[in-house]
């Protein structure tokens, strides 16, 4: 297939020394115009999305919370908008504040000599307003993640909630990486920003970057908040095959000769290492290239195949485990072998590129690697059978859009129930109610109740024919009594992860707990032995975010065998759980869980770990019968997360975080319809 290129009309004017695309004038006119906004920028990948905000941000002298989904991408962004500052607006008092776990550590050893009684809300609300009260604008860069705590009082400093109303502007990046409940978290906390008096509140624009556009956000926006968003779109021209970029347009994506294939998620590396090694070595050696994988493993034997296969070229690897020496690495390599940590938040330029897509958002953001050129370039897809057998069999030559709604109409995201909006969001906002409820004066509480309560069925209710009703609301007051508030707080939700000693890239780091235990050359151990194993240098790491950790291991490479990994039930509360018929089960958070090896290389260090492991409380969803089942039997996908856990000599299947909210609309849903079309055969 071959997919045509993009150039975009440039306009006559002045941009910070060069002329400006279309989308960033547009920009630029909406932000500086005396009104309000909500505005989703879809122009296309490598279009100064970002220069589009923040050079009419730096302008006005404007104050910017923009909002990134990692903290790789954070980075990339403070380096550029400071560059954009030294270039351009030296001297007029305008500061980046990069706001992440790691810079509150450390202006928390700067400030208060690592003193623990001092609030992350307190360091936050120090930076904040050390930088609103001079000259110039403030431009936060955070991740979601801290947004939603600030916004939600979870940092508890009142003062901190009322400096996040001094920003003008709020930007959102990648918002078509959110699923439902992140994007219904977002939605909502700005609905309720935007809703507040300009006495209290100067936030009143909206700014949202995206690589499509959503037409059912765009549809919530209008409906549930009453404002008509602003949609830019710059399509531009296609550039086809061997055609030239017109005078007064400029390339931002280069025609594409795109070659997709069937595949299985995390088993790529098989075909490339097995019947397509050759078509892939003759691939990579015809220019510069970058290897986006899903696994680590798959990254790992695919890195070493290509050493040893491919003479005259530099092969490097970028994954969780191989992040050091980045720039270098990125300067020198000719064959680049990752997985989604060069997806966002790392700049390369080469020629061609091999990938997975496996669902529709990763697919489109790796081609969108290929960017800012003009000639033709290659590029291998692996995707599933159903999804390459679809596009190999309409046209062969595309333009972009049509590729976009093509992707539409064979990809579903099979990880998202509509339910949950229903189901569980709501309860999320009510328990954001019950926090500002607390702020207010008693006189305020009854009109601000019946003003969120209206809110909450305008975006959770209404758009499925439901209202609100005296039972929703107990059930909603009796769930944030529960220890599950606490997953559907958070934006992201938990995950299960180890704090690991790399001793071959002499580094500590947090990393999924199941690829460790099914890959990893590892030795679980105590706390006290693992810092006196750590070195000095990396014990700052290790209290910076051992909170988020389950246990603690040194890494010392990658088993070429896997283990098969399951979890086994040890508590009471799991056995109680477990003898309850299935459709009575709901999310719980409970502890006792202990992970076990059933074949594969030995690991005698596991009972060191569960340890600490079964004292763990987690937000979990247990449902009968083994993962591959239940996948199948509710179209999960590969991207939904489902373990095996034996109890009681049974076999059984438990999501754990986010996955177990999801777990639970997806049998209610199921169980909903099979009565409805029992009811109907009655």
């Amino acid at each position: 297939m071959f997919l045509n290129g993009i150039s975009l009309r440039t306009l006559e004017a002045d941009y910070l020394g060069f002329q400006p695309y279309e989308h960033q004038h547009q920009s630029e006119e909406l932000i500086k115009g005396a009104n309000g906004f909500f505005c989703f920028n879809c122009s296309p990948t490598g279009s100064g999305k970002t220069l589009s905000w923040l050079k009419p941000a730096l302008d006005m002298g404007m104050d910017v919370i923009a909002m990134y989904p990692t903290n790789a991408l954070i980075s990339d962004q403070v380096a550029n908008a400071n560059q954009v500052i030294g270039d351009h607006f030296a001297g007029m008092g305008h500061e980046v504040i990069r706001i992440t776990s790691s810079s509150i550590y450390e202006r928390r050893q700067e400030l208060y000599a690592g003193e623990a009684n001092v609030s992350n809300g307190t360091i936050i609300a120090h930076l904040i307003e050390r930088s609103i009260e001079r000259r110039g604008s403030t431009i936060v860069m955070t991740n979601p993640d801290i947004f939603t705590l600030i916004m939600k009082d979870m940092y508890r400093d009142r003062y901190l909630s009322s400096l996040i109303n001094h920003f003008e502007m709020i930007v959102v990046d990648e918002f078509h990486l959110a699923d439902i409940k992140q994007k219904n978290s977002i939605l909502f906390l700005l609905h309720c920003m935007h809703d507040l008096p300009p006495s209290i509140s100067r936030t009143d624009k909206f700014y949202f970057l995206s690589a499509t556009p959503d037409g059912a956000v765009v549809e919530r926006i209008r409906d549930t908040i009453g404002v008509v968003p602003v949609v830019i779109e710059s399509s531009g021209v296609a550039l086809g095959m061997n055609e030239k970029v017109k005078d007064g347009y400029r390339a931002v994506m280069p025609p594409v000769d795109i070659d997709l294939r069937g595949g299985r998620i995390f088993s790529t590396f098989e075909k490339l290492c097995g019947e397509h090694l050759e078509n892939t070595i003759r691939f990579c050696e015809q220019g510069k290239t970058v290897i986006m994988l899903d696994g680590i493993h798959e990254v790992d034997v695919l890195y070493n195949k290509l050493v040893d296969n491919v003479s005259g070229g530099c092969v490097e690897r970028i994954d969780g485990f191989h992040r050091g020496d980045l720039g270098a690495k990125l300067k020198r390599f000719d064959i680049l072998v990752s997985n989604s940590s060069v997806e966002v938040g790392i700049d390369f330029d080469v020629d061609q590129i091999l990938f997975t897509g496996y669902n529709k958002s990763s697919l489109i953001q790796r081609l969108g690697r290929l960017r800012n050129r003009e000639d033709e370039c290659k590029a291998i897809c692996y995707t599933s059978g159903r999804v390459s057998g679809h596009l190999n069999g309409i046209n062969q030559i595309l333009n972009r859009d049509q590729f976009k709604l093509e992707l539409d109409r064979i990809f579903a995201d099979a990880s998202d129930s509509a339910s949950f909006t229903w189901r569980y969001s709501p309860i999320e906002a009510y328990d954001y109610a019950m926090v500002v409820a607390s702020r207010l004066p008693s006189d305020g509480r009854v009109d601000y109740a019946r003003s969120i309560m209206e809110r909450i069925n305008k975006h959770f209710y209404y758009p499925f024919g439901m209202k609100l009703g005296k039972e929703d609301l107990e059930r909603m007051k009796q769930w944030t009594r529960k220890d599950v508030i606490g997953e559907l707080r958070s934006y992201r939700g938990s995950d299960i992860q180890l704090m690991v000693y790399d001793q071959i890239e002499g580094e500590v780091k947090l990393y999924t707990m199941f690829y460790l235990l099914r890959w990893g050359n590892v030795e679980f151990m105590a706390r006290t032995r693992f810092l006196k194993t750590v070195p000095e240098e990396q014990r700052d790491f290790v209290a910076k975010y051992e909170r988020f950790a389950s246990g603690f291991c040194v890494y010392r490479g990658k088993n070429d065998e896997p283990r098969s990994i399951y979890l086994k039930a040890d508590s009471p509360a799991l056995f109680a759980v477990v003898n309850t018929p299935e459709p009575t089960r709901v999310p719980e958070v409970l502890n006792g869980f202990t992970v076990h090896a059933s074949k594969g290389p030995k690991e005698h260090s596991i009972s060191q770990l569960n340890e600490t492991l079964s004292e763990k409380e987690m937000l979990c969803m247990i449902v009968d019968g083994n993962p591959y089942e239940k996948k199948t039997l509710y179209n999960l996908g590969d991207f939904f997360f489902l373990y095996p856990l034996y109890a009681s000599g049974k076999e059984y299947s438990v999501a754990f975080g986010n996955d177990a909210l999801y777990m639970d609309c997806f049998l209610k849903d199921r169980r909903d319809h099979e009565r409805e079309q029992f009811d109907w055969g009655q």
